[in-house]
Order: C-alpha cells, then sequence, then structure tokens
C-alpha cells in the first residue's frame, strides 16, 4: 500500500471513531436521523413500487398485495420523515409501532410471494422469501415488544460498531505505517 493510501485510511479511521463517538454523545439526535433516513427510503420504495407495478407480471392477488404495501410504504415514509421533525418523542414510538405492524404485513407479503413463486417454478430458490420473512418478523417483535428503547438501541449498536471499526483501522494503519518506516 502506498503512503497516500495509508493517509487515506488514517484520515477515514480517525473520522470513523470520531463519528463513534458523535454518535454514541448524541443518541437523541442519530434517533431521528435514522428514523428520517430510513422514511425517505420508505417514500422511494413506495413510489417505485407504487409506479412500476403495471409492467409486473403477477397474478391479480400479487399485485393488490404490493400495491397495499407501497401505499403503507408511503405514508409510514411520510410519517418518518415529518414526526421527528415536527411532533414530540412520543411520536417516534407511534410510528415505530406502526412499522412493527407494516413489517408483520411483509411477512405475510414474503410468504405469499414465496407461494406464487413455488407454484411457477419448482426449482425457484425460495431462501431469500424466507430470510425477508423472517427479518421483518423478527425486527416486528423488536418494535413491538419494546418500542421506546428499540432504536436507541440500534443507535447504539451503530455507535460502538463504527468506533470499534475506526479503531481496529486505525491501529493497522499505524502500524503499517510505523513497520513501512521501519523498514526504509
Amino acid at each position: 500500500m502506498d503512503k497516500k493510501s495509508k493517509i487515506g485510511l488514517l484520515v477515514l479511521s480517525l473520522i470513523m471513531v470520531a463519528a463513534g463517538i458523535l454518535i454514541l454523545g448524541h443518541k437523541d439526535v442519530f434517533v431521528k436521523v435514522i428514523v428520517i433516513t430510513a422514511g425517505v427510503y420508505s417514500l422511494a420504495v413506495g413510489f417505485y413500487t407504487l409506479f412500476n407495478i403495471s409492467s409486473w407480471h403477477f397474478v391479480r392477488v400479487t399485485k393488490t398485495m404490493a400495491i397495499v404495501k407501497s401505499i403503507l410504504s408511503i405514508v409510514v415514509g411520510l410519517a418518518a420523515v415529518i414526526a421527528p421533525i415536527t411532533i414530540a418523542e412520543i411520536s417516534l414510538s407511534a410510528i415505530q409501532i406502526f412499522v412493527a405492524v407494516i413489517l408483520c404485513f411483509e411477512a405475510v407479503v414474503a410468504v405469499q410471494n414465496a407461494i406464487m413463486c413455488r407454484r411457477i417454478d419448482k426449482r425457484i430458490n425460495l431462501s431469500s422469501f424466507a430470510w425477508e420473512a423472517l427479518v421483518d418478523a423478527v425486527l416486528a417483535f423488536i418494535l413491538f415488544s419494546n418500542p421506546d428503547k428499540a432504536l436507541p438501541a440500534v443507535v447504539t449498536v451503530a455507535g460502538i460498531a463504527i468506533l470499534a471499526l475506526g479503531a481496529i483501522c486505525l491501529i493497522i494503519t499505524i502500524f503499517s505505517m510505523v513497520k513501512s518506516k521501519k523498514a526504509e
């Protein structure tokens, strides 16, 4: 690795360490950032599905479920973008419960899609549908079980992960720079 790459990695590592510390120090702000980011993503997925559903070659039930899912995604997305900016923390718990309901619906849609695909072709691998249903169900369970602490826990885990990854990269880069300096 050349000197410029090592310096770039060193700077990136320091930024990651600083970001991890910042996230852990300001969890409430980053909870709102996560909610707003998830809302923008939900809006994008909802509109994409809604505008492209006519080109899909699925049975009527699947198209209907996809339309319902996209409309729910748009509603959740709007709520997730607007609520953290305008309303107090109570709304975040309500949004999390609403998202949990949507996740349950998405798990059902994934199972229904798997059944439909199996009917079309027995050779289709259904593992992606199974994983989607499982992840949706687990996330819904977490959000239902304790909506007040679910997002702060995600922020804490993300902050610790970013901090740890940055610290590991920083240590490896420093050792690499010292080792190459000794070799010169």
